[in-house]
């Protein structure tokens, strides 16, 4: 799915490895005054591929400025150079950093307790409200 005809052959290995995983992918996503290259809704990452031209001084400030302000308004950014894009391990382990960091379980799956006999213990304890012994 894209916004823009045009993405570049790293962002398209990258979002057909995030299509393959069942997220949604937005290409070249008009946000505020900037366009984020990959953009995935359900997870409110944008990933910003960034070629050799991102090296001068005048363009790390700029890509600065940038990732300030998509996470004030609440994105979370990952980055990866164009040559990165292009190696599939990397890709790999870009699209597993992305959905460990930023995927939950449902809200209305209560959560597993971590020792069901202290969970039984903690909830009696609740339920009776037995007095704190000394």
């Amino acid at each position: 799915m894209s916004e823009h005809k045009w993405q570049s052959a790293s962002e398209r290995k990258i979002g057909a490895a995030f299509e393959a995983k069942g997220e949604k992918v937005v290409y070249q996503k008009k946000f505020g005054p900037y366009l984020l290259d990959i953009y995935l809704p359900r997870l409110k990452v944008c990933i910003d591929v960034r070629g050799p031209h991102h090296v001068t001084k005048d363009r790390l400030h700029k890509d600065s400025v940038r990732s300030k302000y998509i996470a004030e308004m609440g994105l979370m950014e990952y980055v990866i150079s164009s040559q990165e894009a292009n190696i599939p391990q990397e890709v790999n382990r870009l699209v597993k950093q992305v959905l460990t960091e930023n995927t939950q379980p449902p809200k209305n799956q209560p959560k597993k307790p971590f020792n069901n006999a202290i969970e039984r213990q903690l909830q009696a304890m609740l339920k009776h409200k037995q007095p704190d012994v000394d």
